[in-house]
């Protein structure tokens, strides 16, 4: 009975000439490729969610466009932020390339905005802004950025 089971209208069927379902695949070749088991359910997950964002069509069947059109919905509808995108792209580029065997045009898809930083810019206290926090203790940083750019004059 190992090598057989029972479907619902008792006809055996040899459990090997059953293709393995596309989501098995892709969790066979992430633990062939030794990757991380949060890396397996994130691109697990992602690939799912790509499946059923185009009414459960297989992926074999789309290409370059479709995944375009998702990287966009994400982007613009859902809003996703630029890492969870890129988490996105990198499973379904996995999924195209190592499970289906097929390879992705370049894609050409609205990415999410990167949110800026104000610690990308190195900040020099004047005199002024070293007195405010003197004066006014345990402010927010960006209390002294604004109060150093009225300073400057920005």
């Amino acid at each position: 009975m190992s090598e057989f089971y029972q479907r619902n209208d008792s006809r055996a069927i040899n459990s090997t000439t059953r293709p393995r379902k596309l989501l098995d695949q892709v969790r066979d070749m992430l633990r062939t490729k030794h990757d991380a088991l949060r890396t397996e359910q994130a691109y697990v997950q992602w690939i799912r969610r790509f499946i059923l964002h185009h009414q459960k069509r297989h992926p074999a069947e789309m290409g370059g466009p479709e995944v375009e059109q998702f990287l966009t919905w994400l982007a613009t509808q859902r809003n996703v932020a630029a890492s969870m995108q890129t988490r996105a792209l990198s499973a379904l580029l996995f999924l195209y390339k190592y499970v289906l065997k097929k390879e992705l045009p370049l894609l050409d898809a609205v990415r999410a905005k990167r949110p800026l930083r104000l610690d990308s810019h190195p900040v020099i206290f004047t005199h002024l802004a070293i007195g405010l926090n003197d004066r006014y203790g345990n402010w927010p940083k960006a209390f002294f950025i604004v109060a150093l750019g009225i300073a400057q004059g920005w």
